[in-house]
């Protein structure tokens, strides 16, 4: 018979296979972990990581670092309707 702790288990593995099965997390340099999956999911990462830890387990982490870019790095870096962060259709 499966207990309650068996049942909690079994959902915190399942959740860290996918977030694994996605890629893992990245932690950068300010300590947050962002989901290969999504990275603007970050308490996401931080829930895997704390699931990782829970059960004794090694988190699948791949540590970055972050850039510190200046304006003109920025205009660089955006694509050709000028906005960075086009999460929106046109």
């Amino acid at each position: 018979m499966q207990t309650e702790n068996d049942k909690l288990r079994q959902v915190v593995d399942k959740f860290i296979q996918t977030v694994e099965s996605t890629g893992g997390v990245k932690k950068h340099s300010n300590g947050y972990y962002e989901p290969e999956a999504d990275p603007d999911w970050i308490d996401i990462g931080d829930c895997y990581v704390e699931a990782c830890a829970a059960i004794g387990r090694t988190p699948k982490v791949e540590e970055v670092e972050d850039m510190d870019l200046d304006e003109e790095e920025l205009e660089d870096l955006d694509d050709e309707d000028g906005d960075l962060f086009d999460d929106e259709e046109d």
